[in-house]
């Protein structure tokens, strides 16, 4: 699989792993935070479908993230109709 393939939550991926790195939080730290396992994570970088919503809320909340922010990155709402 090409490196260059980015799921549609790939942009969530990415603010996910910059709000560890201000963290100090490892995988294993953020999977303790919340619940969510360290390949669900790991599966929005290349995830062709968006995650549930349940678990995008609740990587949220432990890093601090606005719900509806996280959702939009996640590509769980858009803006069109």
């Amino acid at each position: 699989m090409p490196d260059n393939l980015q799921g549609v939550a790939y942009p969530l991926y990415e603010r996910v792993q910059y709000e560890r790195a201000l963290r100090g939080w490892s995988t294993t730290r953020l999977h303790k935070e919340t619940g969510v396992s360290r390949s669900t994570v790991g599966k929005w970088k290349i995830q062709a479908q968006p995650p549930q919503p349940g678990t995008v809320n609740q990587v949220a909340d432990a890093l601090n993230i606005p719900r509806v922010e996280a959702l939009r990155l996640a590509g769980v709402i858009t803006d069109s109709p």
